[in-house]
């Protein structure tokens, strides 16, 4: 990942857009944020991402969701960089998604 220069927000600055614990935020069928691990997704550089969600059976409602969001609003992306350490990254699009055998891969692009 290329050097972060943004600003650094604690997990209560996040969550005063994010608000919420879990990962992605949507209301109703609008996907409106991520919160985003690099030990858990790729940060391909500063404008592509590949967000992954497990194929278990937990998930399959959030993937759906995610799959039909492809090309439509841009989504806040806050990346994690460490323990309540994150930057927001700014407004991505999501471009596109690959199912594969363990992971439902969706690439972000800004």
């Amino acid at each position: 990942m290329e050097e972060i220069t943004q600003k650094i927000l604690t997990w209560q600055e996040v969550l005063q857009t994010h608000k919420q614990q879990t990962a992605v935020r949507m209301i109703d069928e609008k996907l409106l944020s991520i919160i985003c691990s690099p030990k858990q997704n790729k940060i391909l550089n500063r404008t592509e991402i590949i967000y992954s969600i497990p194929n278990r059976k937990h998930y399959v409602k959030i993937n759906e969701k995610m799959k039909q969001s492809v090309k439509k609003e841009p989504v806040q992306i806050f990346i994690k960089l460490n323990k309540n350490a994150w930057i927001n990254s700014g407004f991505y699009h999501l471009v596109s998604y690959e199912v594969n055998q363990v992971a439902t891969d969706f690439l972000f692009k800004k």
